[in-house]
């Protein structure tokens, strides 16, 4: 019975057949003689209405002017953290905040963090642990007081009250884990991982999904074990790549309804993090794995 309701319910991995596809413009592409944006871009402009870029490289957080001219680069401790993988950026009003993995206990065991960081100097002002939570953090944006935070195939939104995360809603998307997030105009828009995208058949690029059109998900037994059953296929495909496995069965999927293909660099494409820089004219800033060069992109019709 239990097996003949998983055939039943299964769906590959494929994309909506109303999905705009937008074209893509690279406006600029920039070099970094020092620092790295190994880890993505965050742009940052609330700061003395002057305008800045970040970046990390997994143990170091960068800052640049406009020009892309580093002006600080610095290592933060973090107490309990032995090897610490910072992954992308986000702000809110006043501040940078990201996420920590140690990488001496990942994937075995979890030991994570996320940091609230000083603008100017990169101080650390304050560390809350997300051990409990999840094992992995690195995509994250923030919006308010709600901290959107994708790992795997969920993006969840937590409340930070009491310097404790609280979950408020889950929402199940197409993409796996993503390398990068923003919340931008009525949008999430989530860049994919490039093996999880050549694994699923999709193409690399943005993605983005209507926020108000998004649905929660709904927890329950048979909800977490079919989530838990896509989880193991997903890993298997990931690992070696056999198509029959290029499938999910969970129904609370949410589809995207816009998507803007790229890849970089052209020869063994690794998009990493991103940042708007004027969501109006759909312009983005955005790193790859090499962690040395940055690329102004415009999505038409964003």
């Amino acid at each position: 019975m239990g097996a003949s309701i998983f055939f039943t319910q299964k769906t590959n991995y494929r994309l909506p057949p109303n999905l705009y596809k937008g074209s893509v413009e690279v406006l600029e592409e920039v070099h970094i003689k020092e620092g790295s944006v190994e880890q993505g871009i965050l742009y940052f402009d609330n700061y003395n209405d002057r305008q800045f870029y970040f970046s990390s490289n997994q143990a170091n957080i960068s800052k640049f002017d406009s020009q892309w001219n580093l002006i600080r680069n610095r290592k933060p401790s973090i107490e309990g953290i032995t090897k610490p993988h910072i992954g992308i950026l986000a702000k809110d009003q006043r501040y940078i905040w990201g996420g920590v993995i140690d990488l001496d206990d990942y994937p075995f065991v979890s030991d994570t963090r996320i940091i609230k960081i000083d603008p100017e100097t990169l101080n650390i002002l304050q560390v809350i642990d997300f051990t409990s939570i999840s094992k992995y953090v690195d995509a994250f944006d923030v919006d308010a007081n709600e901290f959107w935070v994708a790992y795997k195939d969920f993006v969840k939104v937590y409340s930070l009250i009491d310097n404790e995360f609280k979950l408020e809603r889950s929402y199940r998307v197409l993409k796996g884990t993503p390398q990068g997030l923003r919340l931008t105009k009525n949008y999430m828009c989530i860049v994919g991982e490039n093996t999880t995208m050549m694994r699923r058949r999709f193409k690399n690029g943005i993605y983005c999904y209507q926020r108000n059109n998004l649905i929660e998900f709904e927890g329950s037994f048979f909800a977490d074990l079919i989530v838990g059953v896509d989880n193991i296929l997903a890993s298997i495909n990931y690992q070696v790549g056999y198509n029959i496995l290029n499938i999910y069965f969970s129904k609370q999927v949410n589809e995207p309804q816009k998507l803007w293909p790229f890849g970089f660099p052209l020869d063994n494409v690794d998009n990493e993090g991103f940042a708007f820089s004027s969501a109006e004219d759909g312009i983005i800033w955005i790193s790859d794995a090499t962690g040395n060069t940055v690329r102004q992109i415009r999505l038409d019709g964003f």
